[in-house]
C-alpha cells in the first residue's frame, strides 16, 4: 500500500525535474526548443500522476500540494523565463523584460488558489497553468520567426505579460478535456475545437500554438451556457 501511495508523488517529482531541465536548457544553453521536449514530457507526467492516484485509489493532500509546487515551477517559472527569452533576443523593449515575471507570479498565486478551493469543478476558471505555458511558447514561435519586427514584437510581448494575471486568475469558465460525455460525439464544443485546431495546425504548424489557445477561449466564452461551464 505504501508503494502504490508514492507512485503519482514520484511522478510529480520527475515533473518538477523535467521543469528544472527545462529552465536550464533555456537559460544555460540557450535552447529553447529543446527545453520545449521536456515540457511536453512534463504535461503527459502532469496528467498521469492524478489519473493514476485516482486509479490506484491513493489521492492525498501531500499529493495535491506536490502537484501544485512542481507546476509552480515547470507550468509558471519556465514560462515567464521563455518571455524574459523573448524580450531580450526579439524585441525592441528589453528594458520591459522583467515584467515577464508577472507570469510567474500569477501561475503560483493560481496554484495556490487552487489548493484553497472545495471540490474540482468539471471545467476550469481561468487559464490553466499548463495552458499558458503553451500560449508562452506559442509567442516564442511567433516572435522567434521574422513574422514581426522587433517593435511589433516586444509590444506583443508586454500586451501578453501584462494580461498573465487576468488569463490565469479570472473567473472566467473555460471547459475542460476531463469527464467528458458518452457517447463522445455529445462533446460538441471539443470536437468544434479539435476541429479547427487541426485546420489551423496544418495551415500554420508551430506557429499555430498560440491561435488555438486563443481560439480555446472564445470557444469558452461563446459556448458556455451550451455545456454547463458556469454553475447554476
Amino acid at each position: 500500500m505504501k508503494f502504490r501511495q508514492h507512485i503519482p508523488n514520484s511522478i510529480t517529482l520527475g515533473n518538477l525535474i523535467l521543469g528544472c531541465l527545462a529552465i536550464y536548457f533555456l537559460l544555460v544553453y540557450q535552447q529553447p526548443q529543446q527545453a520545449f521536449w521536456f515540457i511536453y514530457l512534463a504535461l503527459i507526467g502532469d496528467f498521469l500522476d492524478g489519473w493514476i492516484a485516482r486509479k490506484l485509489g491513493v489521492s492525498s493532500s501531500l499529493g495535491k500540494d506536490l502537484d501544485s509546487l512542481a507546476d509552480g515551477v515547470t507550468f509558471g517559472v519556465f514560462p515567464s523565463f521563455l518571455i524574459l527569452h523573448c524580450f531580450t533576443k526579439f524585441s525592441d523593449f528589453e528594458g520591459f523584460k522583467f515584467i515577464s515575471l508577472a507570469i510567474a507570479a500569477a501561475s503560483i498565486y493560481r496554484l495556490a488558489n487552487f489548493n484553497q478551493a472545495g471540490t474540482p469543478k468539471d471545467y476550469f476558471l481561468g487559464l490553466a497553468t499548463p495552458a499558458n505555458t503553451f500560449f508562452a511558447i506559442g509567442i516564442f514561435y511567433w516572435c522567434s520567426s521574422a513574422s514581426f519586427s522587433p517593435l511589433v514584437n516586444g509590444i506583443i510581448l508586454i500586451i501578453y505579460s501584462s494580461l498573465s494575471w487576468f488569463l490565469l486568475n479570472a473567473k472566467i469558465p473555460l471547459f475542460s478535456f476531463k469527464n467528458l460525455k458518452k457517447p463522445f460525439f455529445n462533446n460538441v464544443h471539443i470536437l468544434i475545437f479539435f476541429f479547427l485546431s487541426l485546420i489551423i495546425f496544418l495551415l500554420l504548424r508551430e506557429l499555430a500554438i498560440a491561435p488555438i489557445i486563443i481560439i480555446y477561449i472564445l470557444l469558452s466564452l461563446t459556448l458556455k451556457k451550451h455545456f454547463n461551464l458556469c454553475e447554476n
